[in-house]
């Protein structure tokens, strides 16, 4: 009986140092992602900035060529379409600095507003929003090309829709996935 007695005991001192080890770790890797969120806000500002500067510079030039030309080009739109992708990919890094703060370090309200509390959650705004931005490429490329590339425009159009087929079914094996232990009790 005595023996038993000091088994427990090691087990529970050794049951304590790993979890004083796990919460370590849990503390540096919070701070790693800290990081991480404080990088995405560096790079969603700094796009914001670019892509603000680019849009004042190119809706100038838009409504100077309107003015002298009285017309609107299919470069003026593609140049909006530029723009448009530009802004979008800010927001990709500023959703993924909100949904890692999130997710990892504390819980925002915003995030709830932005249906942000699990990482699935985040992976589909992401996919999301990275699909929009194929379809403007796929749009862009769609207008610049003459007629003589238009067999080049057909091959890129169908690699976007397998590309964009790949993530929707990737995203959506990846929630039923996570729902089918839930929906069991588990």
């Amino acid at each position: 009986m005595m023996v038993d007695k000091e088994k427990d005991i090691c087990r529970y001192g050794e049951d304590e140092r790993l979890a004083r080890l796990i919460a370590i770790f849990q503390q540096i890797f919070k701070y790693a992602i800290l990081l991480a969120v404080i990088m995405m806000l560096g790079l969603a500002l700094s796009t914001f900035l670019l892509g603000a500067g680019y849009s004042v510079v190119k809706t100038y030039s838009i409504w100077m060529e309107f003015i002298t030309e009285q017309r609107f080009s299919a470069k003026s739109l593609v140049s909006l379409l530029e723009i448009v992708s530009d802004l979008l990919k800010a927001v990709i890094f500023y959703i993924i600095a909100l949904g890692l703060f999130n997710i990892f370090i504390y819980p925002l309200p915003l995030c709830d507003r932005l249906r942000l509390r699990e990482i699935h959650d985040l992976e589909g705004q992401i996919i999301g929003i990275v699909i929009v931005i194929l379809a403007i490429e796929f749009l862009e490329r769609f207008i610049r090309i003459p007629d003589s590339q238009s067999l080049h425009v057909l091959w890129f159009g169908l690699g976007l829709a397998a590309a964009v087929t790949a993530l929707v079914a990737a995203y959506f094996f990846m929630i039923r996935a996570c729902r089918l232990p839930r929906e069991k009790g588990e």
